[in-house]
């Protein structure tokens, strides 16, 4: 199937993702509206070329990665006793994205990847980032440490 057949669901960013901790849940806001914008320029046949693809992937793998980077840190930051199960799960994802060679593949083996990814990093939210979000809940600093500890941005 080409990208001009395939018809992609935005995603709902619900009450349900929220974990609770304002800076991880602005993050996963942000990764969702870079998402439903591919959504969206798809539906409207917007992607006319493999690098136009290979662009908003790019852009939205990117974004991930630096998303679990500074997660990972913040886990670290607030000593989470989870720690390595949930770096493994990054590892897990951010290996999904690094298996697809976005300048030889298929414009649509790309976007299945990207769908395959969002699927995947919506059940790790509800679950893994769920409980992260419990344990920093918990931590009353929390938004207090980050923002005096870090200013790292996405570019």
């Amino acid at each position: 199937m080409g990208i001009s057949a395939m018809i992609l669901d935005r995603f709902n960013f619900g009450v349900d993702y929220y974990v609770g901790v304002q800076e991880i849940d602005r993050q996963h806001a942000t990764f969702f509206e870079i998402y439903n914008d591919i959504a969206d320029r798809v539906n409207r046949n917007e992607l006319h070329t493999t690098r136009m693809v290979q662009g908003v992937a790019n852009r939205l793998f990117m974004y991930a990665k630096y998303h679990f980077k500074e997660e990972q840190w913040l886990m670290s930051l607030f000593e989470y006793p989870d720690l390595r199960k949930h770096f493994d799960e990054h590892y897990y994802l951010i290996s999904r994205l690094d298996s697809t060679p976005l300048t030889t593949a298929p414009p649509d083996k790309v976007l299945s990847v990207i769908i395959e990814f969002v699927h995947i990093w919506s059940e790790h939210i509800l679950t893994t980032d769920q409980a992260l979000g419990l344990y920093m809940r918990n931590r009353s600093e929390v938004e207090t440490l980050y923002h005096s500890n870090h200013s790292a941005s996405y570019s």
